[in-house]
């Protein structure tokens, strides 16, 4: 079992005390946040997601909307100031998705068809081709990652078990 704040990524509220997620809330997030009880946003550090830093450079109109419609899919997108984004991602799905941001370059299939999936906003498209992280809460305080999913079977195995802090509460599940 984890233990501790150091076990979690924060994303802490902008100046004004705004979350600096670009959607809030999705139906479904396809990694588990949770909020603590000062409103700021944890991330378990979990094998099973990876942390994309995306900065948009000359191509940031396209960036930003490619990052709204993932948010709304349910991916985990923040604003990091000065134009960059924080992507949380399934394992599975991440260098997909950070193909997908790479406008100017030549890119996979894979990342092609998800930039597509995103202009139609296609949210369960992009899930079924990015995965998600297989997460539950136990009780009120626990919460289990058993890895990551990809169409349905697993593509990432791991096993952790996370205690929250006090007041702290699943975003979505």
């Amino acid at each position: 079992m984890m233990g501790g704040m150091r076990d979690f990524l924060l994303q802490t509220l902008s100046p004004e005390g705004h979350y600096r997620i670009l959607v809030v809330w999705p139906r479904k997030l396809l990694v588990p946040v949770i909020r603590l009880i000062d409103r700021t946003l944890a991330i378990p550090d979990d094998p099973a997601v990876c942390v994309l830093e995306i900065s948009p450079g000359e191509h940031s109109s396209r960036v930003w909307r490619l990052g709204r419609e993932l948010c709304f899919a349910g991916l985990p997108v923040f604003d990091e100031g000065e134009g960059r984004l924080r992507v949380y991602c399934p394992r599975p799905g991440a260098k997909t998705v950070y193909g997908a941001f790479q406008f100017g370059e030549t890119i996979s299939p894979d990342a092609e068809t998800l930039r597509n999936l995103a202009e139609l906003g296609d949210h369960k498209g992009i899930a079924d081709l990015i995965g998600e992280v297989n997460y539950r809460l136990v009780g009120e305080d626990t919460l289990i990652t058993e890895g990551a999913l990809l169409r349905g079977s697993k593509s990432y195995i791991s096993y952790a078990t996370y205690e929250l802090p006090e007041g702290a509460e699943l975003v979505s599940a």
